[in-house]
């Protein structure tokens, strides 16, 4: 029987495992906040996001093309999944509402980690909202792919 829950999406909604030396050594090393703009209210847990160098920030992946340019992350990654409010991963007390002023948001970028990919409105993984399969597959690669050393 499918149960209905009042509670927020949390971090393990999203995040199913990172490596065992960032947990044992309590290190952080593919997690960072950073300045998130747009013009719609998120959830900030599993949102894809996307490096627009045009205006210095990330923003909510649909179906952009995903930039060579580095971004502001530490290894220039140009995307990354929200998991969580600027006070840090896990964090989720309120919806965000994305506007032209810059926002800042705990992101996870690529590293040791496995993150779960949501079926279409399951409500876990990774919420691709309205993004066609081939764009979640181009999104994925890109995150996966890849990048020098942040550490």
């Amino acid at each position: 029987m499918p149960l209905l829950s009042t509670e927020r999406k949390s971090y393990t909604d999203v995040v199913k495992g990172t490596s065992d030396f960032e947990n044992e050594a309590a290190v952080d090393y593919h997690f960072a906040r950073v300045n998130c703009k747009g013009n719609t209210s998120i959830v900030p847990m599993g949102i894809p996001m996307v490096w627009v160098d045009a205006n210095s920030a990330f923003e909510v992946f649909v179906a952009q093309n995903i930039p060579t340019v580095e971004s502001d992350l530490p290894n220039g990654a140009p995307v990354c999944v929200v998991v969580g409010q600027k006070e840090g991963k896990g964090v989720n007390k309120a919806d965000v509402t994305l506007t032209s002023v810059a926002q800042e948001l705990t992101v996870l970028y690529r590293g040791a980690a496995a993150v779960a990919v949501g079926a279409d409105g399951s409500g876990d993984g990774v919420d691709f909202g309205t993004a066609s399969s081939a764009k979640k597959s181009y999104f994925s690669t890109s995150f996966t792919a890849p990048r020098r050393c942040s550490h």
